[in-house]
Protein backbone atom coordinates (compact mmCIF):
# COMPACT_ATOMS: atom_id res chain seq x y z
CA UNK A 1 0.00 0.00 0.00
CA UNK A 2 1.37 3.41 -0.98
CA UNK A 3 1.95 6.05 1.65
CA UNK A 4 -0.98 8.26 0.59
CA UNK A 5 -3.57 5.43 0.42
CA UNK A 6 -6.13 5.00 3.17
CA UNK A 7 -7.12 1.58 4.52
CA UNK A 8 -10.82 1.42 5.41
CA UNK A 9 -11.44 -1.09 8.22
CA UNK A 10 -15.25 -0.95 8.40
CA UNK A 11 -17.71 -3.69 7.52
CA UNK A 12 -19.94 -2.07 4.91
CA UNK A 13 -23.10 -3.72 3.59
CA UNK A 14 -23.47 -4.29 -0.14
CA UNK A 15 -26.69 -2.84 -1.57
CA UNK A 16 -26.96 -5.79 -3.97
CA UNK A 17 -26.38 -8.94 -1.87
CA UNK A 18 -26.71 -7.30 1.61
CA UNK A 19 -23.52 -8.93 2.89
CA UNK A 20 -20.97 -6.84 4.76
CA UNK A 21 -18.26 -7.34 2.13
CA UNK A 22 -17.96 -3.91 0.44
CA UNK A 23 -14.34 -2.74 0.14
CA UNK A 24 -12.70 0.38 -1.28
CA UNK A 25 -10.90 -0.26 -4.56
CA UNK A 26 -9.94 3.35 -5.35
CA UNK A 27 -11.06 6.82 -4.41
CA UNK A 28 -14.84 6.71 -4.80
CA UNK A 29 -14.93 3.14 -6.18
CA UNK A 30 -16.31 0.37 -3.95
CA UNK A 31 -16.63 -3.33 -4.79
CA UNK A 32 -18.35 -6.22 -3.03
CA UNK A 33 -16.03 -9.17 -2.38
CA UNK A 34 -19.03 -11.51 -2.39
CA UNK A 35 -21.02 -10.65 -5.52
CA UNK A 36 -18.61 -8.35 -7.41
CA UNK A 37 -21.07 -5.43 -7.49
CA UNK A 38 -19.27 -2.10 -8.03
CA UNK A 39 -20.67 1.16 -6.74
CA UNK A 40 -19.61 4.79 -6.72
CA UNK A 41 -19.43 6.46 -3.34
CA UNK A 42 -17.33 8.81 -1.33
CA UNK A 43 -13.56 8.74 -1.18
CA UNK A 44 -13.42 7.35 2.35
CA UNK A 45 -16.99 6.14 2.96
CA UNK A 46 -19.27 4.24 0.61
CA UNK A 47 -22.34 6.24 1.68
CA UNK A 48 -22.11 9.95 0.93
CA UNK A 49 -25.46 10.84 2.49
CA UNK A 50 -26.82 12.03 -0.86
CA UNK A 51 -30.04 10.00 -0.55
CA UNK A 52 -30.98 11.72 2.70
CA UNK A 53 -30.22 15.14 1.22
CA UNK A 54 -32.34 14.47 -1.88
CA UNK A 55 -35.26 13.13 0.17
CA UNK A 56 -35.11 16.21 2.40
CA UNK A 57 -35.06 18.54 -0.62
CA UNK A 58 -38.05 16.74 -2.17
CA UNK A 59 -39.95 16.79 1.12
CA UNK A 60 -39.29 20.49 1.71
CA UNK A 61 -40.08 21.34 -1.91
CA UNK A 62 -43.38 19.44 -1.66
CA UNK A 63 -44.31 21.29 1.53
CA UNK A 64 -43.54 24.64 -0.09
CA UNK A 65 -45.61 23.66 -3.14
CA UNK A 66 -48.58 22.71 -0.96
CA UNK A 67 -48.34 26.05 0.90
CA UNK A 68 -48.27 27.94 -2.39
CA UNK A 69 -51.34 26.05 -3.63
CA UNK A 70 -53.24 26.97 -0.47
CA UNK A 71 -52.43 30.66 -0.94
CA UNK A 72 -53.71 30.69 -4.55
Amino acid sequence: MARNEVKVEKNIECSNCHKERLVRKASGIWECKSCGNKVAGGAYEADTGAVEKIEKAIREGTEELEEAKEQV
